[in-house]
This record gives C-alpha cells, structure tokens and sequence, in this order.
C-alpha cells in the first residue's frame, strides 16, 4: 500500500496510517512543501505492518466519515520510517 500524507502530525512529527489498509510492506510519502515550494521529507519510505501495528493509535471520526464509523489511525513518527532504497 502506499501512503501519500498531505500533512504530517506536527506535534510529533509523525504520520498516521489507516490500520484497515496496512499491508506486509508499505510506503509513505510526505507530500507536504514549506513557503519556498520544497517537501521536508522527500523521499518515499517504508514501514512494515509489523512496525506500525505497535504504534499509539487515533480513532478519527466526523466529517467524512459516515455517521457511526470510525477510523483507526496508527500513529508512526517519521523518524521510525526507514528510506526507501532500490526502485
């Protein structure tokens, strides 16, 4: 499954991953770009479901969301996602 964040969770620098569509192996990319147009975190990174199943969770509901659904958000730091390598 790949990831692409729109924004980061800024107060721990972190992601937060649908556990309903955690795969094996998953990428994330972090596609938010500061004033001057350039991303912080611009590489595609990894995190296995392993990891991330490990991780604080937010149960997100509202708007969006239909009416008693929820959402389980595995928390993940960006420090902890390892850099993709190869293509």
């Amino acid at each position: 499954m790949i990831f692409r964040i729109k924004e980061p969770i800024w107060k721990n620098k972190s992601v937060g991953l649908n556990e309903a569509h955690l795969e094996a192996n998953n990428e994330v990319e972090v596609l938010w770009k500061d004033r001057h147009g350039e991303r912080l975190w611009p590489y595609t990174y990894t995190v296995t479901k392993e990891l991330a199943m490990t991780k604080e969770v937010m149960i997100v509901r509202g708007r969006g969301i239909p009416a008693g659904k929820q959402i389980r958000l595995r928390i993940v730091p960006i420090s902890e996602l390892s850099i993709k390598t190869g293509v």
